[in-house]
């Protein structure tokens, strides 16, 4: 023992320190070359089979692996509380006539760590741990074992060798194949970032990659997971860029709109970088290599508007830098006017030209509907002017008749929030 972990000392590497806490946190339980999981682990495990005195978890339709492929399947999916009722609980394998649901498989239960290296043993371990003791994800041994595999085959010592984008793309099998491993190794490089280092900008800021969720911000949904400075090549710009986008974050800025400072930054770095311009310093960056620099933004984007974001965003960088004289190298010509942002262009009507509306709305088109509900909808949308996610929210007794001109009423639809009404006819 005292060898090995003279060894894995040795190979620590990734990050000073985390051997020793790794010693500190992985329990008895955990600390053993073989794992053994219970098969009604509410993580590793789970409920049994459904067959009466079969011992193995249930993975599909309440059955274990034995009955559900093997039994349930071949003869043809018949009626599962019938065939629980009247099935037995020994299961024969295809290739084999011992029974196997009397004992659960060692590879449902079972998982050897000894291939591993000592300080990967030791990760692996403790990310078992992590994920036993949130309980919020359920996780096959087969998956763990499968995870065990491919990391005995890669030139490793520690899960923090490679980062998460190198894991997404060399771990297993192409995607979408070894998804459950993937993410099970990716989660425990998540856990072993989190034990090794601390949370907050202390430890974030000095990094080229921001990641997020150690800045206690909200990532998932449409919000960016990382910040990126890493395709920003002068280091004098990187620095400032780091804190425009810290100062940004601190007063509220959300994730999204800060991913966009750093692109509006990095473009105007790779700008800079190129053998025209030869940009080396802060001083340098005046009026003429904005004007060129507008120059250039108008032939990627010529007025989208991205081009006014580009603009926009890289004004208020110097300006922040002015502002807290964080470099008073900037040449005070550094700066763009109202002239210089793109004039909006005209947009093109957004109506539905008037022979493709008479060609919907003719009845043999409207009949070729399957279903009476869409035929109703496609007039609710043509006749009041709504959205299809509005229609979707209509309450269902939404017509009200209103008014009364000699012999015609006037309809309106009623849109459920209390105050809009859009006249039907």
């Amino acid at each position: 023992m005292n060898r090995e972990i003279a060894k894995a000392q040795r190979q620590a590497t990734a990050s000073p320190g985390l051997l020793e806490k790794l010693m500190a946190a992985v329990r008895p339980e955990f600390r053993s070359d073989l794992v053994v999981f219970d098969p009604r682990d509410p993580v590793f495990g789970g409920p049994a089979c459904a067959v009466p005195g079969c011992v193995r978890t249930a993975r599909s339709q309440g059955l274990c692996p034995g009955h559900h492929q093997r039994w349930w399947r071949r003869e043809g999916k018949p009626d599962l509380a019938r065939f629980i009722a009247t099935t037995d609980q020994q299961v024969a394998g295809p290739l084999s006539d011992s029974p196997t649901s009397s004992v659960v498989p060692a590879c449902e239960c079972k998982v050897s760590l000894a291939a591993l290296a000592p300080q990967l043993k030791l990760e692996v371990q403790y990310v078992l741990q992590c994920r036993r003791d949130e309980r919020l994800v359920r996780t096959q041994v087969t998956t763990v074992a499968r995870m065990v595999r491919l990391l005995a085959g890669l030139p490793v010592a520690s899960l923090l060798d490679w980062d998460e984008e190198t894991l997404r793309t060399a771990f297993g099998r192409p995607a979408p194949k070894d998804a459950g491993p993937r993410t099970l190794v990716i989660y425990g490089v998540r856990k072993l970032e989190d034990l090794a280092e601390d949370h907050g900008w202390d430890t974030e800021y000095r990094r080229d990659v921001w990641r997020l969720r150690r800045l206690g911000r909200p990532t998932g949904g449409g919000s960016p997971a990382r910040l990126r400075f890493n395709a920003i090549a002068q280091p004098w710009l990187k620095e400032l860029a780091k804190r425009w986008v810290r100062w940004r974050l601190s007063t509220g800025l959300g994730s999204t709109a800060a991913a966009r400072c750093v692109t509006a930054i990095t473009r105007f770095a790779q700008f800079l970088a190129t053998h025209e311009i030869g940009i080396d310093s802060l001083a340098s960056v005046d009026r003429p290599v904005l004007e060129r620099y507008l120059a250039d933004l108008h032939v990627e984007f010529t007025g989208r508007p991205a081009h006014r974001t580009h603009v926009g965003l890289l004004n208020q960088f110097f300006n922040a830098i002015r502002q807290h004289s964080w470099d008073s190298s900037l040449p005070t010509t550094a700066t763009f006017y109202p002239e210089d942002y793109p004039k909006h262009g005209e947009q093109l009507p957004r109506a539905v030209a008037e022979y493709v509306m008479v060609q919907v709305e003719h009845p043999s088109n409207l009949d070729q509907w399957d279903h009476p509900a869409y035929r109703l909808v496609t007039l609710i949308l043509i006749r009041c002017g709504l959205r299809v996610s509005d229609a979707l929210k209509l309450p269902f007794d939404c017509v009200v008749l209103v008014s009364c001109t000699g012999n015609s009423w006037s309809k309106w639809l009623y849109c459920g929030n209390g105050e809009d009404w859009a006249a039907e006819g």
